[in-house]
């Protein structure tokens, strides 16, 4: 570690078995005190000094001991000198800034006019604020929870780049991981058209969605969408309504944008 490097917080912990309520709670520091907080795989350091902020960030791994006290330089972290009493340190969900794409947990053969459910799990970003007692707030920065790859999703001339999920798309919520850095995404399929849909590959935008905080965690709004045939986009509907499945859900992220009612864009992969 350089000299001139803040030392990694080791004394004030936020995260791990807290409930997921808890995680997302502000934190107040005062000069010189240190976070170590935690959300899934993820790790982010912030230490108060003055008026300025660091903030360092890491991805963990089986070996816990070792991850809590990564070699790091002054280089790994960013510097914020806000000058402006900043005391509160927020940590906010937000969604990828890119389409995500999704396999089912089995290629599916969906008949004409059947119905079918899905909850994919989508690793949520963190924004970093640093504000005061009154609720305003400054960004200061964005961490991944999770690496994701690219994939692109589409032809070559109309595709799009996108983020790809790792894990399936589940049909049965009980099968669904609950963990503090990923967010419920609830997604109907609905087959409308004259022919079987064999569904291997589901893209979902995630610009159009709302992140909700419940007491079982991060969910989404719901999407429903409405395939046409091989041939033809599918209508999306995105549904600004509180998830059904969640108990007391609390809005903590709009959408980045809203599309018009009747959207429609190529949703499946063949």
């Amino acid at each position: 570690m350089e000299p001139n490097s803040p030392e990694l917080p080791k004394e004030t912990t936020a995260g791990g078995n807290l409930p997921v309520e808890g995680v997302w709670n502000p934190r107040h520091l005062e000069d010189g005190d240190s976070v170590h907080w935690q959300c899934g795989p993820m790790r982010i350091h912030a230490r108060r000094s003055d008026q300025d902020w660091s903030l360092v960030s890491r991805t963990i791994n089986d070996n816990l001991e070792k991850a809590r006290d990564p070699e790091v330089t002054s280089a790994d972290w960013t510097y914020w000198p806000l000058g402006r009493g900043e005391s509160v340190i927020r940590f906010r969900p937000v969604l990828p800034d890119r389409p995500l794409v999704v396999k089912p947990e089995n290629p599916l053969m969906i008949p004409v006019s059947v119905k079918v459910s899905f909850y994919i799990s989508i690793p949520v970003s963190v924004e970093v604020l640093a504000g005061k007692d009154d609720g305003t707030a400054l960004p200061l920065s964005i961490f991944p929870s999770l690496r994701l790859s690219d994939t692109w999703f589409g032809s070559r001339s109309d595709g799009s780049l996108c983020y790809a999920l790792k894990t399936p798309a589940r049909r049965r919520l009980e099968d669904v991981a609950r963990e503090e850095h990923l967010a419920i995404c609830p997604v109907l399929v609905v087959n409308d058209s004259d022919e079987t849909l064999q569904c291997e590959m589901i893209n979902v935008d995630g610009k159009f969605l709302e992140l909700y905080l419940g007491s079982d965690g991060l969910w989404t709004n719901p999407v429903k969408v409405r395939y046409n045939g091989r041939e033809a986009v599918s209508q999306v509907d995105f549904d600004y309504n509180p998830p059904q499945n969640s108990p007391n859900p609390v809005r903590v992220a709009e959408a980045r944008e809203r599309p018009q009612r009747g959207f429609f864009r190529k949703t499946f992969r063949f």
